[in-house]
């Protein structure tokens, strides 16, 4: 099984891990800066590090039988926060739609079995944010503001099989079966179906 724990910045994806066995934890992958002349560029690049951290996660789940993702290899949620806060173009939205669109067609991408969806109030993940001295967070404000439209990505997640996103302040460890479809582009398109059906938003073709 693959369970991904998610939520945005300071919500206590990290802590949460740590107290899994740590052979089970596959950590977020910072990407390291880099230069790239054109937002097709960026979505490869960026989609090839999600591609990385799934096969990373069908590893631990091959060898420990679960794998916990410490923010989701299925990472498009980033582009469609910014789309939705208006901090990229249609364009960059789109070449990023289409390039986890062929990761998924390419059985390289998939949804988790679940999602830990950890919301705490504003004053505890501020506190934290505070409080945290190992880690900057530069893009705190930035990061903070995708809550709504990170809460509407999951669900959408969650109406493709009601029952596999997990919310609360400290979400325990979900027990659900294994999907029986985590890739392909089937899977892609009914994820995309749902996330028009919850947002107001008609630009979501590739």
């Amino acid at each position: 099984m693959i369970v991904v724990v998610e939520g945005v910045s300071a919500a206590g994806k990290t802590t949460w891990s740590s107290l899994q066995p740590p052979e089970q934890v596959v950590l977020e992958a910072i990407p390291l800066s880099a230069t790239l002349a054109s937002s097709h560029d960026r979505a490869s690049h960026f989609v090839d590090l999600h591609v990385r951290r799934w096969c990373n996660a069908l590893d631990a789940e091959q060898s420990c039988g679960i794998a916990i993702c410490d923010t989701d290899p299925f990472k498009l949620h980033y582009a469609w926060c910014e789309l939705r806060a208006g901090l990229c173009s249609v364009s960059d939205w789109q070449n990023a739609l289409a390039a986890h669109r062929r990761a998924f067609h390419e059985n390289r991408l998939g949804l988790a079995d679940a999602v830990v969806f950890l919301n705490p109030a504003e004053s505890i993940i501020r506190h934290r944010r505070a409080t945290d001295l190992t880690r900057r967070r530069r893009r705190f404000e930035k990061h903070f503001s995708f809550l709504p439209w990170l809460v509407e990505w999951y669900k959408a997640i969650d109406r493709v099989e009601p029952g596999r996103v997990f919310s609360g302040v400290d979400a325990e460890m979900p027990s659900v079966a294994i999907r029986q479809q985590r890739s392909g582009v089937e899977v892609f398109d009914a994820f995309l179906a749902e996330l028009a059906s919850v947002s107001d938003l008609a630009i979501l073709s590739t």
